[in-house]
């Protein structure tokens, strides 16, 4: 099992805040940056790789320095985590699917996984795999690595995520229990 990290009482507070899974948001932070706040790669920063523009989309008004900050960058990572999910709410059969799917697009953009769901045909998760494959050369940085990365991230953070949700389970039960004294 992961041992808890500095950030799990923040990561617990917009996982809540948000209706994400404490695992999946945990997870995203292992899989982007490995819990370093200060990395950066493509304009991405911070804990949840954050671009400022998908920042300011879900109202951050700060500057990119600011972004790093660890509190700040899971509040509007998680944001924009659960909007990515969110897009599959009413397309996606199951919620697996939907978790899935927002990962995917997360880190793959929500364009290109749409696109990859109208040549599924259908909005689940086994199917838009596949359909990935269909999407290479579409465009110049979609190629077989690229798509071979975002199915290995969604498959990654579903794996860490199936890791972290019991220590949050044991976390919140110490809580509890320290509340009950």
């Amino acid at each position: 099992m992961i041992a808890a990290t500095m950030y799990d009482t923040i990561i617990h507070q917009e996982s809540v805040a948000n209706g994400m899974p404490f695992g999946v948001v945990k997870g995203v932070i292992k899989k982007e940056s490995n819990f370093d706040p200060n990395c950066e790669l493509g304009g991405a920063v911070g804990l949840m790789q954050m671009t400022l523009p998908a920042a300011r989309e879900m109202g951050y008004k700060g500057s990119l320095k600011a972004l790093y900050g660890p509190p700040t960058n899971i509040k509007y990572g998680t944001k924009y985590l659960k909007s990515m999910v969110g897009i599959w709410d009413t397309v996606a059969p199951t919620y697996d699917d939907r978790i899935s799917l927002g990962l995917a697009s997360y880190n793959l953009g929500q364009g290109r996984i749409k696109n990859a769901v109208s040549l599924a045909k259908k909005p689940e998760w086994a199917h838009v795999k596949s359909a990935l494959n269909q999407l290479i050369g579409t465009a110049k940085s979609l190629t077989k690595r690229r798509i071979n990365i975002t199915l290995n991230y969604v498959d990654m953070i579903k794996t860490y995520a199936a890791e972290f949700n019991p220590l949050h389970d044991e976390m919140l039960a110490f809580a509890d229990s320290g509340l009950k004294k």
